[in-house]
């Protein structure tokens, strides 16, 4: 029956969104976690404990969320912030990204908290961020606390869902770089650490030979598109990097030309 194959499609759907995945963590939280894989001796239990945890969150987080406050549309949020003679460029198309990360100029560390889902449109006189989304986000950090038997370290999840509202300008005359990455596919990881086998030599009657053992695979898919820009940023021409990471549905072509345009108009590029 057609209508039935439609509504389970649609349940597969609503599962699927419900479900937490790696895929859902902000990318500074995707990498903290790879990080922990080779340096955590119990990363697959605590890997499964963040996927399964987050599935909770998620569910609570979808389940309570009200829409507060007032929001604006995009055309709302525009209106009225071109100057005289200022006009868009990329054939007024804009770059739709994820996530944009704040970095120092080794581009390393976060400076300052990143952006959630938004837009970015560029003009003949600056790139305009803008955000008017409800969207999800995932974050886990690192914490230590204090036990009688020593230090014990801990991972805090943070789901959540929220309604963002962001406009920041940063004029084109305060651009320095601008580079774009770009990888796709699969990659597959297994720590091989040395053993020593249990036998006589636990007990002092002899020397046991060592032997390599190698930890189950993590794999992971990898679906990386960012650009990056070197920027002094307003108002105290702070230096950093931005990282701008695309919506996977976005255009190579739209990201290209963002380039193209920044090294044709911003005078620090060219």
């Amino acid at each position: 029956i057609p209508g039935s194959e439609k509504k389970k499609t649609l349940k597969q759907a609503e599962a699927e969104e419900e479900d937490f995945k790696r895929q859902d963590l902000n990318p500074g939280a995707r990498a903290a976690l790879e990080k922990v894989y080779t340096v955590h001796p119990d990363f697959y239990q605590l890997n499964s404990k963040v996927l399964d945890e987050g599935s909770l969150l998620k569910q609570d987080v979808m389940e309570i969320y009200r829409k507060t406050g007032e929001t604006l549309t995009y055309e709302q949020l525009l209106q009225g912030m071109l100057v005289d003679g200022e006009r868009f460029l990329l054939g007024s198309c804009w770059l739709y990204y994820m996530h944009v990360q704040f970095l120092d100029v080794d581009g390393k560390n976060a400076i300052r908290s990143p952006y959630g889902r938004g837009r970015v449109g560029l003009t003949s006189k600056r790139a305009m961020f803008l955000s008017t989304e409800t969207f999800t986000d995932a974050n886990l950090e690192q914490f230590e606390e204090n036990k009688t038997k020593g230090t014990q370290i801990g991972y805090k999840l943070e789901v959540s869902k929220r309604s963002n509202v962001t406009f920041k300008n940063i004029p084109l005359t305060n651009f320095h770089s601008a580079e774009m990455e770009i990888s796709t596919g699969t990659a597959a990881q297994t720590k091989i650490t040395k053993k020593t086998p249990m036998c006589c030599a636990c007990f002092g009657f002899g020397r046991a030979s060592q032997q390599w053992e190698a930890s189950p695979p993590m794999t992971r898919s990898i679906n990386s598109r960012v650009l990056r820009v070197g920027v002094s940023m307003p108002p105290w021409q702070t230096r950093m990097f931005l990282d701008i990471h695309l919506d996977p549905a976005m255009s190579l072509t739209v990201a290209r030309d963002f380039i193209s345009q920044l090294h044709a108009y911003a005078p620090h590029m060219h």
